[in-house]
């Protein structure tokens, strides 16, 4: 019998940004939210990973940072390399997914407003 393939969601929310979408993940990490150290991933891809979620910090709860419509694309495409690459990198040993898309309407309608 194949044993169950953890799978792990990059969702940012609440200071967390990888979340356990199956039993085998949650069973595997130990926990709904999943710290990024306890990946077992590259040290090339924990940078990636901080690189990401600092912008993604920065746009999230600095309401005076407006970006761009063209970064706000660019998180999004950089955020799906980044997927991607921890599947090629943990093939076979972990799943994961991007189950989260930037609503850049609303983003962009806040700068208005402000």
């Amino acid at each position: 019998m194949k044993k169950e393939l953890p799978v792990v969601k990059f969702y940012p929310d609440c200071g967390t940004y990888f979340w356990s979408s199956n039993d085998a993940a949650k069973e595997r990490f130990k926990d709904y939210g999943i710290e990024v150290s306890d990946l077992p991933i590259s040290t090339n891809l924990k940078q990636w990973i901080r690189e990401l979620t600092d912008w993604w910090d920065l746009i999230d709860h600095d309401r005076n940072y407006q970006p761009s419509e063209s970064e706000l694309r660019n998180w999004q495409r950089r955020a799906n390399e980044l997927i991607d690459e921890l599947n090629e990198e943990l093939e076979g040993d972990v799943h994961f997914i991007f189950d989260f898309k930037i609503n850049i309407e609303n983003y962009l309608s806040d700068a208005v407003e402000k």
